[in-house]
C-alpha cells in the first residue's frame, strides 16, 4: 500500500485530498499531484512516502511541506549509499552471505525492520529500481502534510491505436469501507467499521498494525493504495497532440470533455470527471485519436533558447580551456555535441510516436517475433570472393535464428539493391540467398 506511511509501523496515514493535474502529449503523460495527508494519531510519527514506479515512469519532482519545513529531493550516487550501508549494517540484505546478524526474509528484512543503523532503508534490487521512497521527517499529532510529486511516463497503445492511461493508485486510493461486504453478502451481519469492536475483538488501530505486520516489504510497497475514509478528489487532464482527438472513454468513470473557448483549433482538450469519484476503483482513460496509425512528431521545447544555451556553454571553464587549446570551429562543435546529452532539459527534443496497423498486414508479419536486415557493401573494391564468404557466414547465422524471424538482405554501393521488396521469413531468405549477387 503506497502513499505516506508511519515508518515505525508502516501503517498508512490518512489521505484528505488529492488534486491531479496531468497533460497527455502524444504517447507521453506528465502528472503533477498535490496530496494532503493527516496524522490522526495522538503522538508524533516519522513519515515515509512510498511511490511505486510504473513501467517507463520517472519521478521528475518532489516536495513535501511538514511543520513549516519544505522538503525536496536530490539524487545521490548509489555507490555511496551502498558503501554506507555495508559499513554500518554488515548483517543487512546487502551482505547477508556473511551469516552475521538477523535472519533476513525474502525482502531483505526481518519483519518490519528494513533499515540500517544509520536510518537508511534497505531495499532489494527489484524494489530499489521500481520504488521512489523518501522520508519526510517527524509529523506532529493531528498535523497536515502536503506532498507535491511530478512524474512523466510513456503511455501504452492498444491494438487499434488508442492510448491507454492508467493513473497511479497512490493518487486515487480505494476507500476500505467501500470494500467491506454488504449485509446480504455477510449473512445479514452489520457492515459497521467502527474503531472499537465487542467480544474481545481488536481495535481499528490494532487491526491495522496486525495487517501491516503480516506483509513483507514487496507487498507493502507494491500493493494497491487504500484509504480509511473518503477524500476530496480534483482531476484534470489536458490532451494535446499533433492530431485531433476522435473520442474518449473510461471503463471506470464518467468523463466530461471541454475545449478552451479562446482556442483557434481543437488541438487541446480538457477532460474532467463528470460525476463524483466513487472511491471503489482507480482511474483509467482511453483516448481515441483521429489518425491513430500515422506517425506523429512532437517538439518539446527546452528550458533555454539556443542563444541562451550558447552563452551558458561559453561561460564554462572546460569550454574555455578547450577553446584555448583548439581554436578550430569543429572542436567547439564537438564539445557542444558531447554536452548535449547532459543538458537535454535545456535543449529542444523531437519525439516520434508511431503505432503501426499490424492487423492489416499479412499473417506472416503479424506472427513475426523480430526483423533483421543484413547490409552488404557491394562497392567496386569488394571482390566476388569476399561476397561469397559473406553469404556463407550469413547462411550460418540465419540457420541459428528462432522461428518467426523476418529477414532481408540489402546491398549498397553505386546503387541500393534489396533481395526482397519487403522482409520475408528466414526460411525463404536461406533458400534465395545463394542467388544473391
Amino acid at each position: 500500500m503506497p502513499g505516506l506511511r508511519n515508518r515505525a509501523t508502516w501503517a498508512p496515514l490518512l489521505l484528505k485530498s488529492s488534486r491531479i493535474t496531468s497533460c497527455a502529449n502524444g504517447c507521453s503523460l506528465g502528472i503533477t499531484a498535490h496530496l494532503a495527508y493527516a496524522n490522526t494519531e495522538s503522538e508524533p510519527v516519522e513519515g515515509v512516502f512510498v511511490y511505486p514506479l510504473g513501467e517507463r515512469e520517472l519521478v521528475v519532482g518532489f516536495e513535501a511541506l511538514v511543520s513549516g519545513r519544505l522538503l525536496s529531493v536530490e539524487l545521490q550516487s548509489r555507490g555511496k549509499l551502498d558503501d554506507c550501508c555495508l559499513d554500518c549494517c554488515p548483517g543487512s540484505a546487502f551482505n547477508n552471505q556473511s551469516g552475521h546478524g538477523k535472519e533476513w526474509t525474502c525482502c531483505g528484512g526481518n519483519s518490519l525492520d528494513i533499515q540500517c543503523s544509520n536510518g537508511h532503508l534497505l531495499l532489494d534490487e527489484d524494489l530499489e529500481r521500481t520504488t521512489f521512497i523518501i522520508g519526510t521527517g517527524l509529523i506532529a499529532p493531528m498535523e497536515m502534510v502536503s506532498v507535491v510529486i511530478s512524474t512523466t511516463l510513456e503511455l501504452p497503445t492498444l491494438e487499434n491505436g488508442a492510448i491507454h492511461l492508467i493513473y497511479p493508485t497512490v493518487l486515487t486510493p480505494i476507500v476500505r469501507a467501500r470494500m467491506q461486504p454488504t449485509k446480504s453478502e455477510n449473512g445479514g451481519r452489520s457492515e459497521e467499521t467502527n474503531a472499537t469492536k465487542c467480544f474481545g475483538g481488536v481495535s481499528g488501530k490494532q487491526e491495522k498494525l496486525l495487517e501491516v505486520n503480516e506483509q513483507c516489504a514487496h507487498a507493502l510497497f507494491s500493493s494497491p493504495a487504500t484509504n480509511l475514509a473518503p477524500y476530496e478528489l480534483n482531476f484534470q487532464l489536458l490532451v494535446r497532440g499533433a492530431c485531433l482527438l476522435a473520442g474518449l472513454e473510461s471503463p471506470t468513470h464518467a468523463l466530461r470533455a471541454d475545449a478552451d473557448p479562446s482556442a483557434q483549433s481543437a488541438s487541446a482538450t480538457y477532460i474532467t470527471l463528470a460525476e463524483d469519484h466513487p472511491y471503489d476503483r482507480h482511474l483509467e482513460i482511453i483516448l481515441h485519436l483521429s489518425e491513430p496509425h500515422s506517425p506523429l512528431v512532437i517538439l518539446e521545447r527546452g528550458r533555454l533558447t539556443f542563444s541562451q544555451y550558447e552563452q551558458q556553454i561559453s561561460g564554462r571553464r572546460d569550454f574555455i580551456r578547450c577553446v584555448r587549446k583548439e581554436a578550430e570551429p569543429e572542436k567547439k562543435l564537438e564539445f557542444m555535441r558531447k554536452r548535449y546529452h547532459k543538458d537535454v532539459l535545456s535543449n529542444p527534443v523531437l519525439m516520434l510516436n508511431f503505432c503501426p496497423d499490424l492487423l492489416s498486414e499479412p499473417l506472416e508479419l503479424q506472427q513475426a517475433c523480430r526483423e533483421l536486415l543484413f547490409l552488404i557493401d557491394r562497392g567496386a573494391n569488394v571482390t566476388q570472393h569476399t561476397i561469397n564468404k559473406i553469404k556463407e557466414g550469413m547462411l550460418v547465422a540465419i540457420k541459428s535464428l528462432p522461428h518467426g524471424t523476418m529477414l532481408n538482405v540489402v546491398g549498397f554501393g553505386s546503387s541500393v539493391k534489396p533481395l526482397f521488396a519487403s522482409s520475408k521469413p528466414c526460411t525463404d531468405v536461406s533458400t534465395n540467398i545463394s542467388h544473391y549477387n
